[in-house]
């Protein structure tokens, strides 16, 4: 929608200056992600599709190629994709927001109280600019006509007797929520998003989720290991984009082993190393964790703290465990791709439980 607008103006401003041009705009589908839908919204007659189109200049003269058919032509422009902003990676670190994959804001991880209008979100027509900036004008006007803020915290729990003021919690934190006052952990809990990366680097245990406890987690693992075909893989997912993606290939009916279990956790900088250790002694042949790609972490680096931990525990495994880990970043619609690796990851170990008996 945003290039057929655009391909509109070009076409307005070079009719009024030229009214017997003729103006042909190419689309080349070839190019394409397999992700990309396609919605060929313009009727306009000089809109052109093609499966492939190419640029040659024969004899000085210039030929747009469209599936074989050749276009000459006095001016070629070329219609390129919206670049985001250079400065937003800078601005993600301090205003505490994710990127989608194509490098644009994400909207759904704005801090409260933070808002975005326009292109920052990606390409846009006129139209929506306008809407999205007075759907924002009136959140402010909402927010600034209370009084008090009152918020829901599902956060953590801090057990003060367990602290033993290493600080670890203090740099794990991507929001800079958690810091030493008066030699005790204080909480901000208007800054916490409840990622929970700061309970899996507590050593001695002080630090708890409201919900998704630790507790609760191992109890599920020990549950699902009841599942007595081999081989079971426990996967671990992030809300964002791992169980997104899992949930994608359930809605496609893409198909996958039933022996893969799903467990649910707010971002993979929140798994501990223990769930992992755990889910081999409760007999599972295999772990997977799937999180957010790199930049487009919900939680601005938790898939990257998570590949250290694992790095660090595959070296104290030793190379037999430390085959069957696996950690992949994917975005909520790769289906396809959670499908694919489930089932590659199966087959593998499978081979290696054959070997074994």
């Amino acid at each position: 929608e945003y290039s057929d607008i655009l391909s509109l103006k070009y076409i307005d401003v070079i009719k009024v200056k030229n009214p017997d041009c003729e103006v042909n705009v190419f689309y080349d589908l070839s190019k394409l992600k397999e992700k990309d839908e396609i919605i060929l919204k313009s009727t306009h007659p000089r809109f052109l599709y093609a499966n492939k189109v190419l640029i040659e200049t024969r004899e000085n003269v210039n030929y747009v190629v469209a599936d074989s058919i050749e276009f000459q032509s006095d001016l070629i422009v070329l219609n390129l994709k919206l670049i985001p902003n250079k400065d937003l990676k800078t601005l993600r670190k301090i205003m505490d927001f994710t990127l989608n994959d194509n490098g644009f804001m994400s909207e759904e991880t704005l801090a409260s109280g933070i808002y975005g209008v326009g292109t920052i979100f990606g390409p846009l027509n006129y139209h929506s600019t306008i809407a999205t900036t007075n759907n924002v004008a009136l959140k402010v006007i909402s927010l600034l006509s209370n009084d008090y803020l009152i918020t829901e915290y599902t956060g953590i729990e801090i057990n003060e007797d367990k602290c033993g003021l290493c600080g670890l919690c203090v740099i794990s934190c991507p929001y800079n929520a958690i810091s030493i006052n008066s030699e005790k952990i204080t909480v901000d809990k208007f800054k916490c998003k409840a990622c929970g990366m700061c309970v899996s680097v507590c050593p001695t245990n002080a630090i708890e989720m409201n919900i998704n406890t630790s507790e609760k987690i191992l109890k599920t693992i020990e549950i699902f290991s009841k599942f007595n075909k081999k081989p079971k893989i426990i996967a671990f997912c992030c809300q964002s984009c791992g169980y997104a993606a899992a949930d994608d290939a359930g809605l496609k009916k893409l198909l996958y082993q039933p022996n893969v279990f799903i467990i649910s956790v707010p971002c993979t900088g929140r798994i501990d190393t223990e769930f992992i250790v755990k889910s081999f002694e409760m007999g599972f042949d295999g772990v997977m964790i799937i999180g957010c790609r790199k930049d487009s972490c919900r939680y601005i680096d938790g898939i990257e703290k998570l590949k250290k931990r694992v790095g660090l525990l595959k070296k104290i495994l030793g190379p037999k465990l430390s085959r069957r880990i696996i950690v992949i970043g994917l975005n909520g619609v790769e289906g396809q791709t959670f499908a694919e690796i489930s089932n590659k990851f199966y087959n593998l170990l499978k081979e290696e439980v054959k070997s074994e008996a």
